[in-house]
């Protein structure tokens, strides 16, 4: 009866040290992908303020334009 207790043991802790491990290795994936992830938020983001930049500039210089096209009228009327 106490050789069945021990290799009850043994087993119990060897089975108990598989699955810390499989935790450890499962927890460094998720990392892993967690940080991946991170990084394409991040390019995202900055794509996202890049194009409100662009759009900042793009809503100037059609202001610009018609101002411009405005003057023109003007001088083309004279």
């Amino acid at each position: 009866m106490t050789e069945s207790i021990i290799v009850a043991i043994i087993t119990g802790a060897f089975a108990f040290a598989g699955v810390l491990y499989s935790n450890s290795r499962s927890n460094a994936v998720q990392n892993e992908r967690i940080e991946e992830l991170r990084q394409e938020v991040k390019k995202h983001n900055s794509l996202v303020e890049r194009m409100y930049k662009c759009e900042e500039t793009v809503a100037i210089h059609e202001a610009e334009l018609k101002r411009v096209n405005r003057r023109l009228d003007v001088v083309e009327k004279k």
